[in-house]
């Protein structure tokens, strides 16, 4: 998978990545198994790059990843703040945050 440079600080993503909010609402009642198959199927096709807008437990079973962006609003212009960031047109700003839910026993409760 080709990968790519986001920005200017180093941090680096598969060309192709993955929007996981369908596995959870929007399309029809949530399938847990078959939802965390895609996404462990998607990483071992090499997608690194897994974005869930507005709801950030939709990457729980996500652990393997070492880019992963959360962008907790639905509006447009988070959206588009949010591409804008992935395809290196806007810098990624603020720090990283050590306390992640992936696959975490507390994302189980």
């Amino acid at each position: 998978m080709q990968q790519r440079i986001l920005g200017s600080q180093g941090l680096s993503s598969s060309a192709i990545g993955y929007g996981s909010m369908g596995i959870s609402i929007a399309y029809g009642a949530a399938d847990a198994v078959g939802g965390t198959a895609a996404i462990r199927r998607a990483h071992e096709l090499g997608v690194t790059l897994f974005v869930s807008l507005d709801q950030p437990n939709h990457l729980i079973d996500v652990p393997m990843v070492k880019t992963l962006v959360h962008a907790h609003n639905p509006s447009r212009e988070a959206i588009h703040a949010a591409v804008q960031k992935i395809i290196g047109s806007s810098e990624f700003q603020g720090t990283f945050n050590e306390n992640v839910w992936c696959d975490t026993f507390a994302t189980r409760l």
